[in-house]
C-alpha cells in the first residue's frame, strides 16, 4: 500500500526555550510513525530562521510530499511558518510541544487562526502527539491530503454515447462537467460506447478464454453460456485496453438502460485489481470510489438503499458489479445473465466495520455524506427475491437505521451509496474540508 508521504520539520526560535530538544523531539517523532499509515520525509536540519526554512521547502519541492507536518519546539515568528506554508502550498499538520516554558501552544494557535482566516485547511493539535487517537488525527489527515493531491492529477473515463441534449452549450463539454473538474480536479476523457465495443470484439479468443478460464476457476457458480462469458471477457480486456490507451486512473461506463450488463463482471474483476469501473456513469461516485481505493488499495461497493429494516439496518442491493474479495462466500456467488451482459451477485460480508458514503450536488457546491457502522448478516430468503443481484446488509453505528434515512431525505442525500469497509468518516470530513464541501454525517 502507498502511503501518504509527509514532509516534517522541527521549527524553533534561538531566542526561545525548546530548540535544545531537537533530537528527542525527532526521535520520538520518528518512534511514533515507524509503524504508521504515514511515510515521514524529514528536513535536511532543525529549521531555525528563514534560511534554514528556505533550504527545507527547497528540499521538500524535490519530493513531492502529499502534507507537510510543523512541530513547534518553541514559539517563532510567523514569518517563517508562512514561507512553509506559500512555497509549498500543502494541507498543514500543526503540532505544539507540551513544555510550558516554550510558548508553543500558543504560536500554534496563533498562525491556526491565521491559516483558518484565509481559508486555508489546517490541523491543529496543542496537546501530547503521543496519544495513540492524535496519530489517528494526523493519519486520517494525510489519506485525505493525499487523496486531494491524487485528484488534481488523473483521467477520469466516461465512457458512453455522445452527449446531445444542451441547454446553453453547443459542443460536447457540458457546464457541469468543466463545475466538476474545477472542484475534484480529474480531467474527464470521452470515450464512446462503441470504441469500447469495436475494441472488445478484436480481442484473441486466446486472451478471452484465458480470462474465462479465470472467472471458472474463482468457485462461483456460473450459469452463462460460453458466448456470453467470452463477450463479457473481452469487454474486461477492452476496458483494460482503453485504460492504458487514454492513461486513465478510473472511468464510468453508462450501461443503463442501454447495453446493460456489458461492463458488470469487467467493474468485478478490475475492482481486485484496484481500478475502478463504475457501471451507470455516475462520474461523481465513480470519483468517490476511487477516492476511497486511495485510502488502501482495496475494493469497494457501489449499492443503494433497498430498504430499511425493522432489525436497525438498510439493505444495499446493485445489480451486481461488486468485486469478489467482499463476497460472504464465494462458492454460493452466481453469475447470471443482465441484459446484454451478466451481472455477479452475492451476499455482502458480514461482520465488517464499514463507512457508508454519498455525494451529491447543493445549490453551492458539492456534499459529501458519510455514515459509519458495520455489516450484518444479509438473510438468504431476501437474497434470493432478487434473483441473484449484489445484497449486503448495514447497520449505522449511532442511529437507528429509519432515523439516520429520514435525516438523509432531509438533508436531500442522493440514493447512490459507495460502502467502504473501515471507519473512514473522519477522512473525508477532513477531505471536504481541502476540497472545499459541505461534510454531512449522523
Amino acid at each position: 500500500m502507498k502511503k501518504p508521504v509527509a514532509a516534517l520539520a522541527i521549527i524553533a526560535n534561538r531566542f526561545e526555550c525548546g530548540g535544545e530538544r531537537f533530537d528527542a523531539l525527532l526521535k520520538s517523532t520518528k518512534l511514533l510513525f515507524k509503524n504508521s499509515e504515514v511515510e515521514l520525509l524529514e528536513a535536511p536540519s532543525m529549521v531555525w530562521d528563514m534560511a534554514d526554512a528556505v533550504k527545507a521547502c527547497s528540499y521538500f519541492k524535490t519530493k513531492s510530499p502529499d502534507l507537510l507536518i510543523l512541530i513547534h519546539a518553541s514559539w517563532v515568528q510567523d514569518s517563517v511558518q508562512y514561507l512553509f506554508t506559500n512555497s509549498l502550498r500543502l494541507p498543514t499538520v500543526l503540532l505544539a510541544v507540551p513544555f510550558l516554558e516554550t510558548f508553543s501552544l500558543a504560536c500554534v494557535q496563533h498562525y491556526s487562526a491565521q491559516l483558518t482566516r484565509r481559508g486555508i485547511p489546517c490541523l491543529s493539535i496543542c496537546t501530547d502527539l503521543n496519544r495513540k487517537d492524535h496519530r489517528g488525527k494526523v493519519e486520517r489527515f494525510a489519506h485525505a491530503a493525499r487523496i486531494a493531491r491524487k485528484l488534481r492529477n488523473t483521467n477520469c473515463g466516461m465512457i458512453g454515447n455522445r452527449q446531445t441534449w444542451r441547454i446553453a452549450a453547443a459542443q460536447d463539454m457540458t457546464g457541469e462537467e468543466w463545475d466538476f473538474s474545477e472542484n475534484f480536479g480529474p480531467t474527464i476523457v470521452h470515450i464512446d460506447t462503441d470504441e469500447l465495443l469495436a475494441l472488445a470484439k478484436k480481442q484473441s479468443q486466446t486472451a478471452i478464454s484465458a480470462v474465462a478460464t479465470k472467472v471458472k476457476s474463482m468457485g462461483l457458480v456460473n450459469m452463462l453460456e460460453n458466448g456470453r462469458l467470452d463477450f463479457c471477457s473481452s469487454v474486461y480486456l477492452a476496458v483494460k485496453e482503453l485504460k492504458d490507451r487514454y492513461e486513465l486512473s478510473f472511468a464510468a461506463a453508462q450501461c443503463y438502460p442501454n447495453n446493460g450488463g456489458i461492463a458488470n463482471l469487467a467493474s468485478a474483476l478490475l475492482a481486485d485489481e484496484n481500478f475502478v469501473l463504475d457501471t451507470e456513469g455516475d462520474i461523481g461516485h465513480a470519483t468517490l470510489l476511487y477516492m476511497c481505493s486511495l485510502i488502501d488499495e482495496k475494493p469497494s461497493c457501489l449499492s443503494e438503499i433497498g430498504a430499511v429494516c425493522g432489525e436497525g439496518h438498510f439493505y444495499l442491493e446493485h445489480e451486481g458489479s461488486t468485486a469478489l474479495s467482499l463476497a460472504d462466500a464465494v462458492k454460493t456467488a452466481t453469475l447470471r445473465d443482465c441484459g446484454d451482459g451478466s451481472m455477479l451477485g452475492f451476499r455482502l460480508k458480514p461482520n465488517m466495520e464499514a463507512t457508508a458514503l454519498s455525494m451529491g450536488e447543493t445549490d453551492h457546491g458539492y456534499m459529501i455524506t458519510a455514515l459509519e457502522g458495520s455489516t450484518v448478516e444479509a438473510r438468504k430468503s431476501d437474497w434470493d427475491t432478487l434473483n441473484g443481484r449484489f445484497l449486503g446488509a448495514f447497520k449505522p453505528r449511532d442511529f437507528a437505521a429509519e432515523k439516520a434515512h429520514d435525516e438523509m431525505i432531509q438533508r436531500g442525500v442522493d440514493h447512490h451509496f459507495v460502502l467502504k469497509p473501515g471507519l473512514h468518516g473522519e477522512t473525508f470530513k477532513y477531505l471536504c474540508q481541502l476540497l472545499g464541501f459541505d461534510y454531512f454525517s449522523l
